[in-house]
Order: structure tokens, then C-alpha cells, then sequence
């Protein structure tokens, strides 16, 4: 993965941030949670329609996630999700469609772990 895709983007935590209503719970936190689970269920749909040759269900899911993990500014995340986007719409299955959802899933982890309270960013 390229450089310029850094794991975590502070921007996007920043523009969250300004939303947030003072004495409300933090959005952030909320948003990050809501994240990892929503993650969590479009992995587990990624690979159950990987070995179905279901290209347009591949497809969805990688946009659907393509536009979560930007919003939150996990952007290598993001760019990995656009990667099997393309790859799904490429052909049936993807070629390379194995190989990037390995990759999404361990930059996944990652990520989650960066979102984590109290974790450090690591860029």
C-alpha cells in the first residue's frame, strides 16, 4: 500500500469532532463503535460471497465499506474497499479478489485497534 493512504486520518477524527453537541455521549466513540461493528458483519459477508461468484454482492459490500472506512478516515482501509470494488466489477469474482479481502481484513484489525480509547495514532 502506498504511502499516501495513511491508516488513520486525524482530519476526519477532527471534522467528527466539530459536530459533537456539548453534554452529549462522544460522537467519535460512538461513530468508531458503530464502525467496528458494521466492519466486523461486512467481513464476514465478504467472505461468505467470495466463493459464490456473486461479483455484484462483492461489489456492494466493498462500496459500502469503501464509503464507511473513508467517513471515519481509515483511508488505506478505504482504498483496499475501492481496490475489490474495481476488482468485482472487473470480472465475476475478481482475480485478485482473494488477495485484497486478506488484505482488508488484517488492515482492518489494525485500524480497529487504532480506534480503540486510549490507543496511540500510528500513521
Amino acid at each position: 500500500m502506498r504511502d499516501e493512504f495513511v491508516r488513520l486520518d486525524p482530519a476526519a477524527r477532527d471534522r467528527i469532532r466539530e459536530l459533537q453537541i456539548p453534554g452529549e455521549a462522544d460522537l467519535y466513540l460512538k461513530l468508531t463503535e458503530l464502525f467496528i461493528d458494521e466492519s466486523e458483519r461486512l467481513m464476514s459477508q465478504l467472505r461468505e460471497n467470495l466463493g459464490s461468484a456473486r461479483a455484484g454482492a462483492l461489489r456492494d459490500l466493498a462500496h459500502k465499506w469503501k464509503n464507511n472506512a473513508l467517513a471515519i478516515g481509515a483511508l488505506r482501509l478505504g482504498k483496499l474497499c475501492q481496490d475489490l470494488e474495481a476488482a468485482a466489477l472487473a470480472t465475476s469474482s475478481g482475480p485478485s479478489a482473494p488477495d485484497i479481502i486478506s488484505a482488508i481484513g488484517s488492515e482492518f484489525r489494525a485500524v480497529a485497534t487504532l480506534l480503540k480509547p486510549g490507543a496511540k495514532p500510528n500513521l
